[in-house]
């Protein structure tokens, strides 16, 4: 805290943390594609997968779900799912995040949620958490996306590289 105030006065101002300028799309997505595929849990693999898929859009977590959660590791429930993802912003990116999110809701429109979180102190970049509780079927909404990319996206994203 400093003080800033005139003399008599006191007025406290929070100093600022730097903010990442050098957090980008590329820079974050390029880390997230050296990802070993293997490593991703198997339950959510398929859906990571063709979220990976679409057109400016990366993965940068993933969580199929543990018997035994570790809440200090962010581990989802056993029948619960999470997938961190990030996407640029472009026409492609916000169309990549509407076919998910259209996606989602055709499937379970209450057990499956999006939501936005910050995770650095760069306003600038946006992750978005998929999650899914209550059993649902995270390779249902892998194939819900497939479809729904077929019919939204121009050309043949379908033979587009994972990684």
């Amino acid at each position: 805290m400093v003080d800033k105030g005139k003399p008599g006065m006191r007025r406290l101002v929070r100093e600022k943390e730097p903010v990442c300028k050098s957090l980008s799309y590329e820079s974050k997505a390029q880390i997230a594609r050296f990802q070993d595929i293997y490593s991703i849990d198997e339950r959510v693999r398929e859906l990571v997968l063709r979220i990976n898929a679409l057109p400016d859009i990366c993965t940068s977590t993933s969580c199929g779900g543990h018997a035994e959660p570790d809440d200090d590791k962010g581990q989802a429930g056993d029948g619960e799912f999470n997938v961190g993802f990030f996407l640029k912003p472009t026409i492609k990116g916000i169309r990549s995040l509407g076919i998910i999110d259209q996606a989602a809701s055709n499937i379970d429109d209450e057990n499956i949620i999006i939501r936005v979180w910050n995770d650095t102190n760069n306003p600038n970049f946006l992750v978005f958490i998929l999650t899914g509780s209550n059993g649902v079927d995270p390779a249902i909404l892998a194939d819900e996306i497939y479809t729904l990319g077929k019919v939204w996206i121009d050309g043949d994203w379908t033979t587009r590289k994972f990684f």
